[in-house]
């Protein structure tokens, strides 16, 4: 037995011959350890057959490894790469699964907004005997992820998908489909031989400079700065992994009206975006940055151009404006033609907590950026100040609710 499960049938699609998208979208869907479907015998023989058939035509020695775990490759799996094989079972779905009517079909059966955008990658995966993937989500620099897995070969039936502790006995031809949140955790390990699938992810924009989300006819809004801070970290794309929990974060306590940018000169057309739409105020927080239930409130009542100064540096955290005034320089000298109008705040007068990426940080940012609550561990590298704002940060984080917004 699955566990619990309710049953919703999708309109009818037919979307190719040789593999029909409906039943994924008619399988019901069950409930626990959380939301996700199985889906048996999605593919059939013949067409497994044909799958791996072209997967090991891939040079695999010229693919690149996992930067996560030992033992794992992925081949992206292109139109190119498409348009060039031969008239096949696999290649009727792996036009399918590539295109972009197959991708919002899923996106609007999971209630997905994708206006910001959205993603999507088409990988073979290769796991050798050496190769697991410990308890892990598939949130990433995304605002909403949805992953499809297409199980061809699995050599060891030990090894098959655990979501949670359980066991989804997913093997040959088998699917499994689900909307990754936080708490969507799920693993395999080593064992014996090799474990071959097919994989598509979905993943829709939280980086979008010029899409309001969130959208409201409220006065404040906010911007999330994602400057890349050049660290070290294995997430490529730290800055904007943590802009997702931000973004998560203001929601949770009120706040509409969000605009993420990454380039220093989208900082304009990003606040001109919310002026146009008749925001008045504006917290600007950099990625990662948490608040609290009061920092709305708090934010009503700062004055004009409140941020944080320390040995006359305007410090790099938060800044609060209004939008009838706010030429400000953000490269360089930052906010440094407006310094004299600045008042002082701590971000904790406003109830912000935030620690940016850096040698002592990083490690503890890297599983804030996943919404994985880090081990004190991870915090020995911190100052006495910056453990208490890491406590708080993983408390605001495990109270992050990824339901629909």
């Amino acid at each position: 037995m699955y566990g619990l499960c309710f049953h919703g049938k999708a309109k009818e699609i037919m979307v190719a011959h040789n593999h029909n998208i409906s039943k994924i979208l008619n399988t019901s869907t069950f409930l626990l350890p959380w939301e996700h479907k199985i889906i048996r015998n999605a593919f059939d023989k013949e067409t497994v057959d044909s799958l791996l058939e072209v997967l090991h035509t891939v040079d695999w020695n010229n693919v690149s490894k996992d930067r996560f775990a030992e033992g794992i490759q992925a081949k992206f799996i292109s139109q190119d790469f498409v348009e060039l094989l031969p008239p096949s079972l696999a290649k009727d779905v792996l036009q399918e699964l590539n295109g972009w009517a197959t991708h919002e079909l899923l996106l609007q059966h999971y209630n997905i907004d994708y206006s910001t955008g959205y993603e999507a990658s088409l990988v073979f995966d290769w796991c050798q005997p050496n190769g697991s993937n410990d308890k892990h989500n598939d949130t990433g620099p995304r605002k909403d992820t949805l992953t499809l897995q297409y199980y061809l070969q699995i050599d060891d039936e030990t090894r098959t998908l655990h979501l949670d502790d359980f066991d989804t006995r997913a093997t040959s031809g088998d699917a499994v489909i689900f909307k990754s949140t936080p708490q969507a955790m799920h693993s395999f390990k080593a064992g014996k031989g090799n474990r071959f699938s097919l994989r598509l992810r979905i993943g829709t924009n939280i980086l979008n400079q010029k899409i309001i989300q969130n959208k409201s006819n409220s006065k404040v809004g906010v911007l999330i700065d994602c400057k890349d801070m050049e660290s070290n970290s294995l997430h490529e794309l730290l800055e904007v992994n943590l802009g997702a929990v931000t973004y998560r974060n203001l929601i949770q306590n009120g706040f509409t009206n969000i605009v993420t940018f990454r380039e220093r000169e989208d900082y304009e057309s990003a606040r001109d975006l919310l002026k146009e739409h008749g925001v008045e105020r504006i917290l600007m927080v950099f990625a990662g940055a948490t608040v609290d239930e009061t920092t709305l409130a708090r934010v009503y009542a700062a004055k004009h151009i409140t941020a944080p100064i320390d040995n006359d540096e305007v410090l790099r955290q938060f800044v609060v404006f209004d939008t009838s005034d706010s030429d400000f320089d953000i490269v360089g000298d930052y906010l440094g033609n407006v310094k004299d109008k600045i008042t002082h705040a701590d971000m904790m007068d406003l109830g912000i907590a935030l620690l940016h990426p850096d040698d002592e940080s990083i490690d503890f940012l890297g599983e804030i950026s996943e919404y994985m609550i880090p081990s004190t561990a991870l915090e020995h590298k911190l100052s006495e100040y910056d453990k208490e704002l890491a406590g708080i940060i993983k408390q605001r984080v495990g109270k992050i609710q990824y339901g629909e917004v």
